[in-house]
């Protein structure tokens, strides 16, 4: 099914930039011929000349699915068209579509599956311009819309009482496709744009609790990415068995970013126990790469907002914070040295509503002041696998090994209290569980002020908020201001740990 899915995308992407030679419209056909069989399928269609270029008819892409001897053997068709190929006089192609524009697929080999799976959509375009030029080893396709929408189509036999309504639109599209190389060394560079792009959703199962209606938004979109060979992508449809080698190899690079000024989300479910979930932000952006040997994550919001309200829960629930950020990078292959690895997460002037507050805290006690939550960790990592093509079953060990980690930043500031952190470690190879080396120095401000006013408040009796004060005193010295504390986590070889010099273990 990830195959199937996938090479309906590609398909998409083949019939979707200008250069100095010329192209022809048979060149572009063929090159959508070869761009099929290197995704293991088969473009069947009807073509005829029409003078100034080529009509395809009945454009299917034929894709024979193994069941591994697991599931059935199975056949998946897309079709679509049908679709004119114009050459301009000028060494470009147009690409013209009728709109409405039909896509259908269907999976033959497996009746429940295929009635879950068949189905299609309709294209529909507003001022759409699709056009290619170059040559066979270095094409581009340019895109440029005044808006596009995609609603279903031809859709299965639904139960009784079921419903499904789905809507995708975009406006102001202007987007290129480039394709150069040839072959499974084919590299792939993407980049697009929209002033608004919606999604919407409504649909129910035809049971009482079964209606769920869904609407997502999002304005001036800008997205960029490469894929550096198509050799990883095929191989990454056709190996999705545990323990198979090569399932990223080398050479492979896929890199993206997207920029946006606002997003919207907005989720409904009907039913006994009804939810209502909303939220926006004001922008952001985002930053992935998926390569050979790690992958990364860079995503960051401004604005956000979020609200929650069900039946489930007492009190309608209201977060929001001015800035949130998430930032993961991880090694997925063994290098000859150890590996960078990364962990970030963000979050400035957090607010919870009051009503929330009023629920835990009625007497006011604790500060309403905006909360904060900074990590920043970094550090290194020696695998001994690839940890997309291991099999858990086979394991003997672990897959890796920690050497170096760093505390660059902690702060958590909350209800009038602030715990910061810095520090690093290393790690002795070859020692399971592992044996860390250094030093972590942790300040913590208004500690004796938050478990006064917990008590005060009720939410802390007054017996355990002295046997906190009690810890913390035998861990932790006095600092330089009133109500503020300092502690030095020592880790000694030889799996030593002390606090401030005091022996833990």
């Amino acid at each position: 099914m990830n195959r199937f899915r996938s090479l309906s995308i590609v398909a998409l992407g083949a019939i979707a930039t200008p250069a100095a030679a010329d192209l022809t419209a048979q060149q572009l056909f063929d090159d959508w011929q070869t761009n099929a069989a290197l995704l293991g399928a088969t473009l069947e269609a009807d073509v005829a000349s029409t003078g100034s270029g080529l009509q395809v008819s009945n454009m299917t892409f034929v894709q024979e699915i193994s069941g591994d001897g697991v599931g059935p053997d199975m056949t998946s068709r897309t079709m679509m068209g049908p679709i004119e190929l114009v050459e301009n006089g000028d060494g470009s192609v147009s690409i013209v579509l009728a709109s409405p524009f039909p896509i259908s697929f269907d999976l033959e080999g497996d009746p429940d599956l295929a009635a879950m799976s068949s189905g299609g959509v309709l294209a529909s375009f507003s001022g759409l311009s699709v056009t290619a030029a170059g040559d066979p080893e270095n094409i581009t396709y340019t895109y440029i819309a005044d808006s596009i929408s995609v609603v279903p189509g031809e859709m299965p036999e639904m139960p009784p009482g079921a419903s499904f309504d789905m809507e995708i639109a975009m406006r102001d599209v202007a987007a290129t496709y480039v394709l150069t190389g040839t072959g499974l060394d084919r590299i792939t560079d993407t980049d697009g744009s929209f002033s608004a792009m919606t999604v919407s959703f409504d649909g129910g199962d035809g049971s009482e609790s079964g209606k769920m209606t869904l609407a997502l938004g999002a304005t001036t979109l800008a997205a960029e990415g490469t894929m550096m060979s198509w050799r990883n992508y095929v191989q990454s449809m056709t190996l999705q068995n545990p323990g198979q080698a090569n399932v990223t190899p080398g050479g492979v690079d896929i890199t993206g970013s997207m920029t946006y000024d606002s997003a919207a989300f907005d989720l409904q479910v009907e039913g006994p126990s009804p939810v209502t979930i909303s939220s926006s932000n004001g922008g952001g952006a985002a930053n992935v790469a998926f390569g050979a040997t790690g992958i990364s994550y860079d995503i960051s919001a401004r604005n956000a907002e979020i609200a929650i309200a069900s039946s489930d829960i007492p009190v309608p629930v209201e977060l929001s914070a001015a800035t949130t950020g998430l930032v993961f990078t991880m090694p997925t292959a063994p290098q000859p040295e150890p590996s960078d690895i990364a962990i970030g997460l963000g979050y400035t002037d957090l607010v919870v509503n009051e009503a929330v507050w009023s629920m835990v805290d009625p007497s006011q006690t604790l500060p309403r002041d905006p909360a904060t939550v900074q990590l920043d960790l970094t550090g290194t990592v020696q695998l001994f696998v690839n940890l997309m093509a291991m099999d858990p079953t086979t394991m003997r060990g672990p897959p890796g090994e920690m050497r170096s980690l760093s505390l660059n930043e902690l702060l958590i500031r909350a209800v009038g209290a602030e715990l910061t952190g810095q520090g690093a470690v290393t790690f002795e190879p070859g020692r399971f569980p592992p044996s860390p080396v250094g030093r972590v120095d942790l300040g913590l401000s208004g500690l004796q002020g938050l478990l006064d006013n917990l008590t005060q408040a009720g939410l802390l009796p007054l017996e355990q908020a002295g046997m906190v004060s009690a810890m913390t005193g035998m861990f932790a010295r006095p600092g330089a201001g009133p109500d503020t504390l300092e502690s030095t986590i020592e880790f000694t070889p030889g799996g030593g740990i002390t606090a401030n010099g005091i022996p833990l273990q």
